[in-house]
């Protein structure tokens, strides 16, 4: 599959782009993790079952900046880039506002802590 770095270069080479050294840098960075995203055990397999418990889940890439600096494009090429079959792909806000209202909804059953109960259900 076309990794980040690779899809970042061709828009800037197509002129879609402006070449941006922070954004290609990033890109990089993307690039690692999606190499490492993609080397994790699909659950449920042979290693998994070797290993007896879950693989270390690979440490993400945090990104920051001033809005339009590119932030959201390449989370959209690495969503694009990343060969697995689960995924999805929400904006920070909207995902922060997911999270809130079921917080809020498991504040109401009175469940014992309702952190773990949304983490679960977003893991899904």
């Amino acid at each position: 599959m076309t990794r980040v770095l690779e899809r970042y270069r061709e828009l800037v080479a197509a002129g879609e782009l402006r070449p941006d050294a922070e954004q290609e840098a990033a890109a990089m960075r993307l690039n690692i993790l999606a190499s490492h995203l993609e080397a994790v055990p699909k659950k449920g397999s042979i290693l998994w079952r070797a290993l007896g418990r879950a693989p270390e889940a690979p440490r993400g890439v945090y990104m920051w900046g001033g809005v339009g600096r590119g932030k959201s494009m390449l989370m959209d090429l690495l969503f694009e880039c990343v060969d697995i079959r689960r995924k999805r792909r929400v904006h920070f806000h909207e995902f922060m506002l997911e999270v809130h209202a079921r917080l809020n909804e498991e504040r109401k059953k009175e469940v014992a802590d309702p952190v773990v109960a949304v983490a679960d259900a977003l893991a899904e």
